[in-house]
């Protein structure tokens, strides 16, 4: 697979001569186009959760003081408990609605043929909710056990 190479012109900011291309787990290309340019309807939805899930672990650390591990830690564990708990929810029936980009983007070829095209409000707003809550239960989690390891 190439890597993006920047062209040797006097702008550094031109455009790259080739482009990275992800590719499903039956050697589909994520972009229908075919030229190679990762899809926003996959980048979004993560980055919103992923966001979700570091707010939900540093609003939980600054309620519950003692569950605090410092912001670095806090934003670790909201992101890892964000991306886990979306995972989860896109598994299970009745809940992959409510987070139902996700399917696409984590290489299901058999549910993103299902799923609706483009970026979805609702889905947006689901994985938002759940990135903050699975944040802020995985923060819970962890800084329980680093307390309880110190005492």
């Amino acid at each position: 697979m190439p890597f993006p190479v920047l062209s040797r012109s006097s702008d550094a900011f031109s455009r790259p001569q080739s482009a990275v291309t992800f590719r499903l787990r039956d050697g589909g290309a994520l972009d229908p186009s075919g030229k190679g340019v990762i899809v926003m309807d996959v980048i979004v939805p993560i980055i919103v959760q992923l966001i979700g899930g570091a707010i939900g672990g540093n609003v939980l650390a600054q309620v519950v003081k003692n569950l605090n591990m410092g912001p670095t830690w806090n934003t670790v564990a909201g992101i890892i408990g964000a991306w886990v708990l979306t995972w989860i929810a896109g598994r299970i029936p009745g809940l992959d609605g409510l987070v139902g980009a996700v399917a696409t983007a984590s290489g299901d070829a058999s549910a993103g043929a299902a799923a609706p095209s483009g970026l979805q409000a609702g889905a947006l707003a689901g994985q938002g909710i759940v990135g903050i809550i699975g944040g802020a239960v995985l923060t819970a989690i962890v800084g329980a056990i680093k307390n309880r390891s110190a005492a």
